[in-house]
């Protein structure tokens, strides 16, 4: 069963540094029908901006919807993230703090929420890194939750648990579809810059994301493009006073003759099957 569906056009200007999609018009011979987003990179290959179009009409040249400034130091790690929505009356700022540890590094986040002319609320994260870049612990000191990550031998996930006062979440990812792992994310790593691990980078792309896996528990997002070729997750809740939840999700991919992904479907036990076909 169909319920929806949508295709996207990719436009690289690699003079203006900047990576355009469109939703695409399948009745029209353009492929550029109605800009959805606009990312933006420094010269050194890091994003440095996010526009968001307003996709309600056919006006690609239209307000945006929300714009997203990444603000950097002259080593490019991240001062602040700054989200403006259209109409000026939201305004989310995100403040980095970098602390090399050893195996790795910590980031400290503050997220700062503004709606009208006050300051809403606030939210700290602390992520702490591998060298390669991999996450393997997420605390979040406010809600009192830590999220442990593990890890196989080549860096993907193999399971996390979340803990916080009155629920526990746990899941495992398995790699089992005989396909060749690639060398990277080659496409994940172009759109969304050199520091494409962070969250805070990877909430920036709703196209190329699974988001909402397990009925909102993306504690781990997988991207259709990843290069290890993930099949097949689980997860279960255990919240106090309540029966324990169980769900389930899977992957299946074809591939061109230089391996690279040109269909993905991905189904889970909540919300269906979405199938996902990529043109190079």
């Amino acid at each position: 069963q169909v319920h929806g569906s949508y295709v996207t056009s990719i436009k690289y200007d690699t003079v203006n540094r900047t990576i355009q999609i469109y939703f695409d018009d399948t009745t029209t011979t353009s492929l550029y029908d109605v800009l959805a987003e606009t990312f933006t990179y420094n010269s050194s290959g890091f994003l440095t901006s996010v526009k968001q179009a307003d996709t309600g009409g056919n006006d690609q040249n239209s307000d945006n919807t929300y714009s997203v400034t990444i603000n950097r130091g002259t080593d490019n790690t991240i001062n602040y993230i700054a989200e403006v929505s259209k109409d000026g009356s939201v305004y989310d700022s995100i403040f980095y703090n970098y602390q090399a540890v050893s195996g790795g590094t910590n980031i400290t986040t503050v997220n700062h929420y503004y709606e009208g002319i006050g300051l809403s609320g606030n939210d700290t994260s602390i992520y702490s890194f591998t060298s390669n870049y991999n996450l393997t612990r997420w605390q979040d000191p406010g809600y009192e939750t830590n999220t442990d990550y593990v890890l196989n031998t080549n860096g993907t996930i193999k399971s996390y648990v979340d803990t916080s006062p009155n629920e526990t979440i746990t899941a495992n990812y398995m790699y089992a579809s005989g396909l060749p792992d690639g060398k990277a994310d080659a496409f994940t790593q172009a759109l969304l810059g050199k520091d494409y691990y962070l969250p805070d980078m990877i909430d920036q792309d709703p196209f190329i994301y699974v988001y909402n896996a397990y009925s909102g528990y993306d504690y781990f997002n997988i991207p259709f493009t990843d290069a290890y070729h993930i099949s097949a997750a689980n997860l279960q809740v255990t919240d106090i006073g309540n029966p324990i939840i169980t769900e389930s999700a899977s992957w299946m991919y074809q591939l061109n003759a230089q391996n690279n992904v040109t269909q993905v479907v991905y189904s889970n036990s909540f919300n269906g099957m979405e199938t996902i076909k990529i043109k190079y």
